[in-house]
Order: C-alpha cells, then structure tokens, then sequence
C-alpha cells in the first residue's frame, strides 16, 4: 500500500511547490523561476508599479509535461505606453498570448493564459512602463495545467478565420480575447485603432470585386485588409479602413492570400460580417459611382464622378496589381486627369474613397 501511495505523495508534494511564492515583475532585467502555484504581481506588489519599468519574467513548470497557467482577479494600467505582454516559451520570440494595454482598469477576464511550450510549460511575462503615470498592476493566480492553451480562430495570422469562398458571411462575432497584437507596426492601415482584433483570412485565383459589409456593430469596429499579414512584410490595400455599420465595394487586385482584420479602437466589439460578389452596386449607388475614360489607356485618363456633390473631397489612389500605391490625390472636382505615363503597361487599380463609401475600379494600361 505503501508503495501505491508514494506516486501520489510525491505528486502532491511536487505541486506545492511555489504554492505560497510570490512572484514579482523586475522593474528591469530578467528573472526565471520553476514553479506550479503562488502570485505573481507587478513589480510593486500590492502598491504600484513604478514609471519607466523594462522588465521579463519567465515561469517554467516544476512538473514535469505540464504547462504554466496565469488566471489574473484584477489588471490596473495607467496608459497605452503600460503594456503587458505575455509569450508562450522562454523568451519574447514566442508566440503572443495576451496583451494588457492601458489605460485599463478591470476585474473581468476571458480565461486563464496557459502555455503552450512544450519543452518547458514556460510563460514569458514582458512589462514596459513610461514615465507619465502609474497604476495598481496585476494580481494573478499562478498554476500548472496538463494540456497547453489553444488559440482561438482570429487571434492572429497564424491561426485565423478561414473564410473558404465567396460569399460568406457569419453572425455575432466578437473581437473580444483575440489580443490587440495588429496595431502600429509596419504596414498597418490606421495606428489609431488599438483595442483587441480578429483576423479572416482569403486566398484568391485572381483580381476579383466584392461587396464587403458590417452591419449589428457594438462599439466602433474598423475593417481592413492587408496582402500578407502586417507586422510581417504585409501591405495596407485598404488605407481608409470602413468602420462601424457601413460597407464597401473591394477588388482584390491580385492572386494572392489576403488578411481582412476588424479592430476596435479600445477594448472590444461584436458584429455580423458579410462578403460576395457585386451585382448592381453602381446603379445602386449612382449619385457617387465614377467613370474612367478611356479604358485601355495609354497613360492618362479621366476619372468622372457623376452626380457628386460639389465641395465635397474624395481621395483617389491607384494601386498596381501586388497593391502599391502608384499614385495617390485629394479631389473635390467632378473630372480628374490622372497621368500613370510612367508607370508599365499592366493592370492598375482606381479607388475612389469618402466618409461614407469606397469604390474601386480596374484601368489598364497599353503601351
């Protein structure tokens, strides 16, 4: 008997281990500990952190095959330069599991950020400070699980929504516990929207138009799309994002596998999205649709907004087929001249972009 019991003593013994630690935040440098249980708070511990903090934590598993567990009761930021980050693995390389942006003061919580290092169960904690303010931190219950995290279809490029064919469309979806990982990096369409994001993914065969709407929104959700992922050498093909209930007709310029990411300035929002072919859309919207003439051209041609209101501005961009700007202008005209001389013979794309809609045609050019 006494020998069954042992793998159990031991068991309970090993997970004790940290049970009453307490983990803090160094306010720079990096710490590594081996534990299943305790706290782990910011560096201030029950006062607040401190300004100008740079700091990493690593907690690996004190048993063996499993996986460190963080379950935070309250998070305080002072502001947007307060960031917690938290990676999967040793070290800030890993994948990106949860980020905590300030100005942030909350009890509520999506789930407990697990690990999904399989070497070691570690979690990397990364906390930077600015020098504007400080708040009250983080408590959080730290435990080792069995099985690693799984990561929810959005959160990132790496683990979108597949979005197979057109059309699609789904109902309710929520940006919420999907991570603000897609905001002031390289390639990224609007830096103001910095709340938590969900990412779509879509593969085209070859340049198509589509109809792309959000309707039901809570908050103030922005939709754009990127070819390639940004952040990883991805494109801005939408620089005007749409946001809230609005829609927009899109081409995709080229065959390629594109990024739709819907954001939501701060915190989170719900919506229901749709996507398909356009049918009709410029009798539908004939006080704004625009004409290009001649179409082949051999450089210049005439962009004409018919029925467009005088005094009011619209932005034309014009895109080549992998989705670079090759010319970009404001305009509050009904006929433009636009001269692409010098660019090569292909296919370029025109769009035309206001508050309230975008338009998108195809030019192509013969030399």
């Amino acid at each position: 008997m006494k020998t069954k019991q042992f793998p159990a003593i031991l068991f309970f013994a090993i997970a004790a281990i940290g049970a009453n630690a307490q983990y803090l935040m160094p306010q720079s440098g990096n710490q590594t500990f081996n534990t299943c249980g305790g706290m782990f708070y910011d560096s201030g511990g029950v006062g607040n952190y401190s300004n100008n903090e740079s700091g990493v934590l690593v907690l690996c598993s004190a048993l063996p095959g499993q996986y460190v567990a963080m379950t935070f009761t309250s998070m305080a930021l002072s502001d947007a330069s307060d960031i917690l980050r938290l990676y999967s693995g040793t070290g800030t390389g890993g994948p990106l599991l949860q980020t905590f942006q300030g100005p942030l003061n909350t009890t509520s919580f999506c789930a407990a950020v697990v690990s999904q290092d399989s070497s070691g169960g570690c979690l990397t904690a990364q906390f930077t400070s600015n020098s504007s303010g400080v708040a009250a931190g983080w408590n959080a219950m730290l435990s080792c699980n069995p099985t690693p995290s799984v990561v929810a279809a959005g959160a990132t490029c790496a683990y979108p929504v597949m979005i197979p064919s057109i059309p699609y469309s789904v109902t309710s979806h929520c940006t919420q516990c999907m991570i603000n990982d897609y905001q002031g990096q390289g390639g990224i369409c609007n830096t103001t929207y910095a709340g938590e994001d969900r990412v779509y993914m879509y593969t085209t065969t070859g340049p198509e138009t589509d109809c792309i709407s959000m309707s039901n929104t809570t908050g103030n959700p922005a939709l754009a799309i990127y070819m390639g992922c940004p952040g990883a050498g991805g494109i801005c093909v939408t620089p005007t994002p749409i946001v809230g209930n609005s829609s927009m007709q899109f081409t995709f310029p080229s065959a390629a596998t594109y990024y739709i990411i819907i954001d939501e300035a701060s915190g989170y929002s719900c919506y229901d999205l749709s996507i398909s072919p356009c049918t009709g859309i410029e009798e539908a919207n004939s006080n704004n649709t625009f004409f290009i003439s001649p179409n082949p051209a051999s450089g210049k041609f005439i962009v004409e907004m018919r029925g467009m209101l005088k005094q009011v501005q619209h932005d034309i961009s014009v895109y080549d087929v992998m989705g670079a700007i090759v010319y970009e202008r404001k305009i509050i005209s009904q006929k433009t001249e636009i001269n692409l001389s010098e660019q090569p013979a292909g296919i370029y794309f025109v769009q035309v972009r206001n508050e309230k809609q975008t338009l998108t045609k195809r030019i192509v050019l013969q030399k």
